[in-house]
């Protein structure tokens, strides 16, 4: 059986929740806190905060409009162009920085051509025999060199050539050169689809005409170091002299079938 309850009764079971809640809760100032204004307080907190500032030591403001600060701004004299892009300008040899993919084949430094210029020459000054050099790719997979070689020159005429090395990736890959009484080598590449063509070089293996074998790996040349023009090593490492242009679209050969195809003979009475 169900025991109604009045409203009395409802009043006295609610009483002790309502007592609870009576009167509004009590909420403490907030307290300034104290704002050093001298070194030795500042130390002392740990904290460095804002110093306010006089405004009687600020000159005279004003609202600028919008017209206003376009016409100014059409007078600026601002450089043409991104300072960080090639603008023209030829490449050159450098070390790469730290903070940049970079693959050498021994040690930590090799040597890159800046703006994947595709003609780098280093003029020795006397004659070299050149034996080997080690070369992989630089910078984003789509601007690597497709192939590079090795031109040799004596006084001013070419007398050697490599075969051209394709494949060039992160993995250094040797190129072997065997050029013999040469004083000036021409780097070329053939280029990516961008017109430049991406390489880094390492352990350039040398014998001087004295029988004297000389290995140029580049570990005491410093990062992100202009070797060109820098007389490093006692050579010339020149300015670059490719073009940059494209290479032109090549043609897409006609797909090979990979057998010969034998017809198949339809069952009597049917047709192919």
């Amino acid at each position: 059986m169900r025991t109604p309850h009045t409203f009395a009764t409802l009043a006295l079971i609610a009483s002790p929740l309502l007592a609870q809640d009576a009167g509004p809760a009590v909420v403490t100032a907030p307290v300034q806190p104290t704002i050093p204004t001298t070194g030795a307080d500042l130390a002392t907190e740990g904290t460095v905060h804002g110093i306010p500032l006089d405004p009687t030591a600020f000159g005279e403001t004003w609202t600028q409009t919008m017209a206003e600060a376009v016409a100014r701004s059409e007078k600026e004299v601002r450089p043409k162009g991104n300072p960080k892009a090639r603008n023209g300008r030829q490449g050159n040899w450098k070390t790469p920085s730290p903070k940049y993919k970079y693959f050498p084949h021994s040690g930590r430094k090799c040597l890159l051509n800046k703006w994947g210029d595709t003609s780098m020459g280093i003029d020795f000054g006397e004659p070299m025999d050149v034996v080997d050099i080690w070369v992989a790719s630089q910078g984003g997979r789509g601007s690597w060199a497709e192939a590079v070689r090795l031109v040799g020159y004596r006084e001013g005429s070419q007398v050697a050539a490599t075969e051209w090395l394709d494949g060039i990736d992160q993995e250094p890959s040797r190129l072997s050169v065997a050029f013999e009484n040469v004083d000036r080598i021409v780097v070329e590449a053939k280029p990516s689809p961008s017109g430049a063509g991406f390489y880094a070089i390492d352990d350039l293996n040398l014998v001087d005409a004295e029988g004297n074998a000389r290995l140029i790996d580049f570990e005491d040349a410093g990062w992100d170091a202009n070797i060109t023009g820098s007389g490093y090593q006692g050579f010339t490492w020149e300015e670059g002299t490719g073009n940059f242009d494209p290479p032109e679209p090549g043609i897409v050969p006609a797909p090979v079938w990979p057998g010969t195809i034998v017809p198949v003979t339809p069952p009597t009475g049917q047709s192919t």
